[in-house]
C-alpha cells in the first residue's frame, strides 16, 4: 500500500518510528490536530489530517510567528499608494487612459479605492477621472463618433493628503517610487 502525502514527507525525512502513531495520537488528543479517517470500513482506511486553531497558535508561537500588524484605518495599501503617486507625478496634466492597460498600468479597483475615498463616513476622493476634451467627429458612413479624451487627475484633498503623508508612506513602502512633494 502507498503512503498517504503526509507519511510521505515523514519517511522522506526519515522521521518515522515505532512512536510516530503515538505522537500524533497524543497531538489529536490535545485537540492540536484534527484526524478524520476516509474509507473507515474498508481494509485500508487513509487518515485525513488537519491542524486546528488551537494547533496553528501552538506552532505560530513555538517559530515565533507574528502577524504583521493591521493598518489604521484609512491607511493606503502599497498599490493604493502607488497610484496617488503616480498620479501626483503626472500633476494638472494628469494620466490619459489607454483603452488596453487603463492609467498608469495600474488596475482599475485600485483607482475606484482612490476615487472612493472616504474620511470619516465622508466621501473624499483622492483621484478622479476627468473629462478634458469631447467632441464629435463625422465617420465613414457619416454617423457622429463622440470622441472624449479623460484623464485620471488628483483632486485638491489628494494633493493635501499627498502632502500632509509622503513621509508616513516613504517610510511605510520605501520601495514605491513617490516624489517628495516640492520636487515636482
Amino acid at each position: 500500500m502507498g503512503y498517504t502525502p503526509l507519511k510521505r514527507r515523514i519517511v522522506e525525512k526519515d522521521l518515522n518510528d515505532p512512536g510516530t502513531g503515538s505522537t500524533f495520537s497524543a497531538l489529536e488528543s490535545r485537540e492540536l490536530i484534527l484526524v478524520r479517517y476516509e474509507g473507515r470500513f474498508s481494509a485500508y482506511s487513509l487518515p485525513s489530517i488537519r491542524l486546528t486553531t488551537k494547533g496553528r497558535k501552538l506552532v505560530r508561537q513555538a517559530i515565533g510567528y507574528q502577524a504583521p500588524k493591521k493598518l489604521p484605518t484609512g491607511t493606503l495599501q502599497e498599490w493604493h499608494w502607488k497610484a496617488l503617486a503616480e498620479v501626483w507625478k503626472a500633476g494638472d496634466e494628469g494620466i490619459i487612459s489607454d483603452d488596453r492597460t487603463g492609467y498608469a498600468r495600474i488596475g482599475w479597483n485600485t483607482w475606484q479605492r482612490l476615487r472612493d475615498y472616504k474620511v470619516y463616513g465622508e466621501n473624499k476622493p483622492l483621484a478622479d477621472e476627468t473629462s478634458i476634451h469631447s467632441s464629435f467627429v463625422r465617420g465613414p458612413a457619416g454617423f457622429l463618433n463622440h470622441i472624449q479624451e479623460i484623464r485620471m487627475l488628483i483632486t485638491d484633498f489628494g494633493k493635501e493628503y499627498y502632502k500632509e503623508n509622503w513621509a508616513r508612506y516613504k517610510e511605510l513602502y520605501p520601495e514605491v517610487d513617490a516624489l517628495e512633494p516640492g520636487e515636482e
